[in-house]
């Protein structure tokens, strides 16, 4: 890749601010902040919450009674249920963030049929905190929810030495009851603190454009919607590898991709990100590692002149301080390089196994062919 050269600017973004005095926000920016629910005091609300929850899990974070492959199985049988349940897109976000949370929190699993049982509540209460009226019967879900969970039981069986018999007996055992989803449901409510009203961070991610976009101007409305689908087609792939954590809670992860994404479209130079740990060459190195863009590092378009402004108003739509969003954005894109790497290693087995699949699909033509002679 070519790197482009980026224009002389202030290496720490606290310098750059510090250029402009700050000015509060008007009255008519406060009254837009409120009428879009993207007032400051939801904000704080929404961090100070998301910091209990997590702060609380961190003697628990050692647990993983999940494996990464179990956590994508359920987080794409969400997915495929919450369509079914007619949940907006972004619900598999939200999902994805509660089931984190109840995994990591007090609910064990006790059995391979639980994961299905447990996905399957998660749905079902979003679904019912929608609109209650319109959420199904557990005993509605019950059939697909079992037909994941002896999937996910044959599955584990292929990818473990188990005894002969034992994905027959594990077929058993994954039939899930609507009492089995009742009772999970109740234990990931007791999990959770009866709050399922929990940012996801594509949820953080549309506050920060929202806010962002009132308090420039809108004039940068363009860009931060193409941000915003950025954002939600990132998360997505992010999601599916990377649970969330105490160490890299939905709020980080929004406010790292945002900057990152700010840096994509020109808005901002991609050196007032850096982290003061790192070199400007380290930096520029990572940056290119998440492969966000092909075209090297991204040239700043927005004047010398207008940048202290903008990155004022960045400072506060997500009620930061400049080394906090440098070390979001260094921490978030350390995690899209390992998913690139994850990615690219994962290569050849994907080939390989379309292969098998290809000459598997051959075969079954031949046979069906024969047995028409």
């Amino acid at each position: 890749l070519v790197q482009v050269a980026i224009p002389t600017m202030p290496c720490k973004a606290s310098e750059a601010v510090e250029q402009v005095p700050e000015h509060p926000l008007t009255e008519d920016q406060l009254e837009e902040l409120y009428r879009e629910g993207v007032s400051d005091e939801l904000a704080r609300f929404w961090a100070k919450q998301e910091m209990k929850v997590w702060d609380e899990l961190k003697p628990l974070a050692s647990r993983e009674p999940t494996t990464l492959n179990h956590r994508q199985a359920a987080i794409s049988f969400m997915e495929s249920l919450a369509r079914l349940m007619g949940l907006p897109p972004s619900a598999i976000h939200v999902a994805a963030s509660l089931f984190d949370l109840a995994f990591q929190g007090d609910l064990v699993v006790e059995s391979l049929s639980n994961i299905p049982a447990a996905a399957a509540a998660l749905v079902r209460l979003l679904r019912k905190d929608e609109e209650s009226g319109t959420a199904p019967k557990a005993s509605e879900i019950t059939d697909c929810t079992s037909q994941f969970a002896k999937w996910l039981a044959t599955r584990t069986t292929a990818e473990t030495s188990a005894p002969p018999n034992f994905a027959e007996k594990q077929s058993v055992l994954a039939e899930v009851s609507a009492t089995q989803i009742l009772k999970q449901e109740k234990a990931i409510l007791n999990t959770l603190g009866w709050q399922v009203h929990r940012p996801s961070a594509l949820c953080w991610v549309q506050m920060f454009c929202k806010r962002l976009d009132i308090m420039s101007g809108r004039e940068f409305t363009c860009s931060l919607g193409w941000i915003y689908q950025q954002c939600l087609n990132t998360l997505h792939a992010l999601l599916m590898r990377n649970p969330c954590s105490s160490e890299l809670r939905p709020q980080r992860v929004a406010k790292g991709l945002l900057c990152l994404f700010l840096v994509t479209a020109r808005v901002i130079p991609l050196s007032v990100m850096r982290s003061p740990d790192l070199r400007p060459s380290e930096w520029e190195s990572l940056f290119l590692e998440t492969k966000l863009t092909p075209e090297g590092i991204p040239s700043c378009e927005l004047p010398p002149d207008k940048l202290p402004e903008f990155l004022r108003s960045l400072l506060a739509a997500t009620q930061s301080s400049a080394a906090s969003l440098q070390k979001d954005s260094v921490a978030v894109a350390k995690v899209m390089k390992g998913m690139v790497e994850e990615l690219a290693s994962a290569q050849p087995y994907l080939q390989h196994r379309q292969q098998v699949e290809d000459l598997r699909e051959r075969q079954q033509e031949k046979a069906r062919k024969f047995t028409q002679i």
